[in-house]
């Protein structure tokens, strides 16, 4: 690898499983093939993949090139691994408990402190981006930045993830960076539950009409948002009753925000990339270092476009800061551009946090070293062996 300029985070940000190794002859096959049956260079390669229901692995007998953190060297101990796909949280931990599944990830938060007693239990805060609310400032409300610190300012995030989550997942204000990645500002983008606060810079910003139902107006226009989320894929149950309690104490204001549930594919597939298509969107992004917020918040331009900068700000200052961080070499250094960096996202209310993207899981007694990768917080069953 060649760079033109320094780049600190380098060597840990190539330790994610996005810069697994792939076969030179797989890929040499096409994108469409090497898609659906991927070659990697991991302890298992994939047997059967039936689209939305499962996958099966196989245990690969020729690797030899486990991590110096794995629990033993050489191939993997199970023959097989399948891996089903059930989103019902109710039937994946069922699963688990009727013994036709060994592990579950993301455990339901109601099941948590049965599932500590009754089985082996792992949680890991994922370093990166939390699940945040990002504001688009091309659009009406959100272009005006008192509108984003009212909308900040209208909930009690903090009781709605606690309400939500029964106290299981933590709170992470600061929309920018997961309490968990290095250099995290605790103080950026705290915005404290505060509805008279929140009204005054409505009023401020010129939003001081009503209609009939209560939501503030402005020159005929209702303060209405709409904010796109990925049911069942990025965001479960809990983190969407999450975002109804928000919506709905964000109405108390004036607000009217409408929730849009996207579909995985809509999601995923470009369905909302253009700014007209959104007000606000919700998203975690996984990182091991506070270098991803170069990718979060370089600027989106016309002649150098950034799809993953989905609050449409520019602001050549942010990403000189992030980029004379990224290629300093002292940590201290790094860590003040950072903090700056972060204050400017928290007081420009660019990203409301909400909540830490978590890995937990549980797993039944019978297997052992089932462990989570500190990178991406994803589970390893490399060293997973059944215990009689």
């Amino acid at each position: 690898m060649h760079l033109t300029e320094p780049y600190s985070p380098l060597l840990t940000v190539i330790t994610q499983g996005y810069f697994g190794i792939q076969s030179a002859k797989a890929l040499a096959r096409g994108a469409k093939a090497n898609c659906s049956a991927p070659v990697g260079s991991g302890p298992f390669v994939i047997e059967r993949w039936d689209r939305n229901r499962s996958i099966t692995f196989v245990r690969n007998p020729h690797y030899n090139s486990a991590p110096a953190n794995a629990r033993h060297q050489g191939p993997a101990y199970v023959d097989k691994v399948i891996w089903k796909f059930l989103k019902d949280p109710v039937l994946r931990y069922g699963s688990l408990t009727s013994g036709s599944s060994d592990v579950i990830y993301n455990v339901p938060a109601i099941n948590w402190a049965q599932a500590t007693r009754q089985f082996q239990t792992r949680q890991y805060v994922t370093p990166g981006r939390p699940n945040a609310i990002t504001l688009n400032v091309a659009n009406v409300p959100f272009d005006d930045v008192r509108v984003r610190q009212a909308f900040a300012y209208s909930a009690d995030r903090e009781r709605a993830v606690r309400t939500a989550f029964l106290g299981v997942v933590p709170f992470n204000p600061n929309g920018a960076l997961s309490q968990s990645t290095p250099d995290y500002d605790p103080e950026s983008g705290v915005y404290p539950h505060d509805p008279a606060r929140a009204n005054a810079l409505l009023d401020q910003a010129n939003w001081t009409g009503r209609d009939t139902d209560g939501i503030r107006t402005k020159n005929g226009r209702r303060l209405s948002a709409r904010v796109v989320y990925a049911a069942d894929a990025i965001i479960g149950p809990e983190g969407a009753a999450i975002l109804q309690d928000v919506a709905y104490q964000a109405r108390q204001v004036g607000f009217d925000i409408r929730l849009v549930p996207a579909t995985q594919s809509a999601y995923f597939g470009g369905q909302y990339a253009k700014s007209d298509t959104y007000d606000a969107y919700v998203g975690y992004w996984t990182s091991p270092t506070p270098g991803l917020l170069y990718i979060n918040w370089r600027q989106r331009l016309s002649d150098n476009p950034n799809p993953y900068n989905n609050a449409f700000y520019n602001d050549p200052h942010l990403q000189h800061l992030i980029e004379q961080a990224n290629s300093a070499d002292d940590p201290a250094q790094q860590r003040e551009l950072y903090r700056q960096a972060q204050r400017i996202i928290g007081d420009e209310a660019l990203a409301i946090g909400l909540y830490t993207q978590t890995t937990s899981l549980a797993v039944t007694p019978k297997l052992h070293d089932v462990w989570i990768e500190k990178s991406q917080g994803e589970p390893v069953f490399a060293d997973a062996r059944f215990v009689r």
